[in-house]
């Protein structure tokens, strides 16, 4: 399915990136990270250091000229609106972050771990996470459009040679 690959690529990408701002936080804090940040602090650091940056990246390259992120770009895939049209940053930066509420409530529920909640706050964001995780692979499952693509009128089609 060259939709899933494209996003594996794109997540090898990420990984760098993600490589980096761990590698980073290791050089500035000597490897002493100081324990858990608490919930605030490691939200903060998570959608400001992960999740926006991964949606940015997205965003971007996708409502460029090109319409593709670079996975999109080797296995021949563009974004674009459902008329053919380009996505402009305002819409594919919804997308994107529509795309990415899985992996933030992902964040949520190990934040909530981490600053020592339990019961029925973890387990909501848990089953929230799981109930976006679902939808996606149901939708590529079935070929039909992404919820992200839906509420922004978007689609993702064979790039124009």
């Amino acid at each position: 399915m060259p939709r899933v690959l494209a996003f594996l690529l794109d997540w090898l990408l990420l990984a760098v990136w993600a490589g980096v701002v761990f590698g980073v936080a290791y050089l500035v804090t000597g490897g002493e990270f100081g324990g858990a940040p608490g919930f605030w602090r490691g939200e903060a650091l998570s959608l400001g250091f992960m999740t926006l940056p991964f949606a940015l990246y997205f965003a971007v390259l996708e409502s460029r000229p090109g319409r593709a992120s670079v996975g999109k770009r080797v296995v021949g895939l563009c974004v674009e609106g459902t008329r053919g049209e380009r996505l402009g940053l305002g819409r594919a930066l919804v997308r994107a972050l529509i795309k990415f509420v899985p992996w933030e409530l992902g964040h949520v529920q190990v934040n909530l771990a981490l600053a020592g909640v339990e019961g029925a706050p973890l387990f909501v964001a848990a089953g929230l996470c799981w109930l976006g995780i679902f939808a996606y692979a149901y939708c590529l499952a079935t070929g039909g459009p992404m919820p992200y693509d839906r509420v922004v009128g978007a689609r993702v089609a064979p790039r124009a040679r």
